[in-house]
């Protein structure tokens, strides 16, 4: 089974098929749909790239709590230690849901 962002390592077409779709993701952060934008940070972080992480930091700052609460799972996911800071203060959040995914992100980062 292939490990999730192991086809940027690849290389190669499905790299670059990969790569296009981790780019529309990003683009789709930015809806105005608070759904398509929760959709897009669990895509991202199923494709698993860390070139994904700083725009879904700036998604653990979204107005909506759906948003949010995907962009942490999905920093956990991908494991980059630059989102910890970030993760802490999202432990902050007015959201249950939010500050449990971030502590969880936080779980897995720390065992990586």
């Amino acid at each position: 089974m292939m490990k999730q962002g192991k086809a940027f390592k690849d290389g190669g077409k499905f790299s670059r098929v990969f790569s296009v779709r981790m780019h529309w993701y990003i683009w789709r952060l930015k809806s105005k749909n608070w759904q398509v934008r929760q959709a897009a940070a669990e895509a991202l972080g199923r494709i698993g790239s860390k070139e994904a992480v700083p725009h879904l930091i700036e998604a653990l700052k979204d107005e909506d709590w759906n948003v949010r609460f995907k962009a942490a799972e999905a920093l956990g996911e991908i494991g980059s230690k630059e989102a910890a800071p970030h993760l802490i203060e999202a432990l902050k959040d007015e959201n249950l849901n939010v500050r449990k995914a971030a502590a969880e992100a936080l779980g897995e980062i720390g065992s990586k």
